[in-house]
């Protein structure tokens, strides 16, 4: 169980920080959230083809980072699950991203377009506070 929960938490993580802060704005709506390419675009507030050529450069850069780290993990080298509180965030944010995407499929099937791209604004949001540093 320790190893499972270690490839969940630090695959997640990892991954999402192998992108750079604007492939990975593009990469959580658009791969995670299964947001369409226009409402991706409109909730990032960029041009339709800049949000593909973003997802474009992103979607190699997880496969790459997944190719390369698979089966590196070992019992005695934890790194998530070994720490506490590193292990208790990792989990909270793949708890967060599940979460996020049941919310998104209720909400796509009950409100209309424009609904759920500010859905996917407020979540673009959360996620760029997160990467910026604080002041």
């Amino acid at each position: 169980m320790l190893l499972i929960e270690e490839v969940k938490g630090s695959c997640t993580f990892a991954m999402l920080q192998c992108l750079d802060r604007p492939n990975r704005l593009a990469y959580v709506p658009g791969e995670i959230m299964e947001l369409s390419g226009p409402g991706a675009a409109e909730a990032l507030e960029i041009s339709a083809d800049l949000f593909r050529k973003r997802l474009q450069h992103a979607r190699p850069a997880i496969l790459a980072f997944t190719r390369s780290r698979a089966g590196k993990i070992r019992v005695d080298s934890c790194a998530f699950a070994g720490n506490a509180s590193s292990f208790q965030e990792a989990r909270a944010m793949v708890r967060q991203v599940d979460e996020a995407r049941w919310a998104l499929e209720v909400h796509r099937t009950n409100h209309p377009r424009h609904a759920s791209i500010d859905f996917a604004r407020r979540i673009v949001a959360a996620l760029d506070a997160r990467d910026r540093p604080a002041d």
